[in-house]
């Protein structure tokens, strides 16, 4: 029910940011129930007709992490490029947040060093108390950090 109501109001508002704002919830509705393929077709539309930048680079980040859940590995691969990329642009607004999820995904593929070097990027950039507005992935970094060095990985 979602998928239906996000996906009318996505076509209803198409012309305004509200439109692509429904469509990226589309798209995770779709997600949500399985429609993976789908769903990276509707939020890759969601992100190019977003206006707000600051908006578009946080659905960027989503959408390379609805393709690293793809089945297909030239869309993982795209995803895992895209993460690199922004976790590479220091000024992008979610380069925290990709810092934090390629870590994570390489995490999950046991790629451990990898992974330590984002995270570690991530506590550097994002993770001390003196920031103005350190970011709440730095502290989830830190504890894998932890991990990573307790198991000698």
């Amino acid at each position: 029910r979602i998928h239906e109501v996000s996906a009318r109001n996505a076509r209803q508002f198409s012309s305004t940011e509200l439109g692509a704002v429904f469509a990226a919830y589309d798209a995770q509705a779709l997600s949500n129930i399985g429609k993976q393929d789908d769903a990276v077709a509707a939020m890759t539309i969601a992100v190019h007709t977003m206006q707000d930048a600051t908006l578009r680079d946080r659905y960027t980040v989503t959408l390379s992490l609805m393709q690293l859940d793809s089945a297909q590995k030239s869309t993982q691969s795209a995803g895992e490029a895209t993460l690199q990329k922004i976790s590479r642009q220091q000024d992008h607004s979610a380069n925290d947040v990709a810092l934090f999820f390629l870590g994570d995904y390489l995490w999950s593929q046991k790629k451990f060093a990898q992974a330590k070097s984002y995270f570690q990027t991530l506590v550097i950039r994002y993770g001390t108390s003196d920031m103005r507005h350190p970011s709440p992935y730095a502290q989830v970094a830190r504890a894998r950090l932890g991990l990573i060095s307790l198991e000698g990985l």
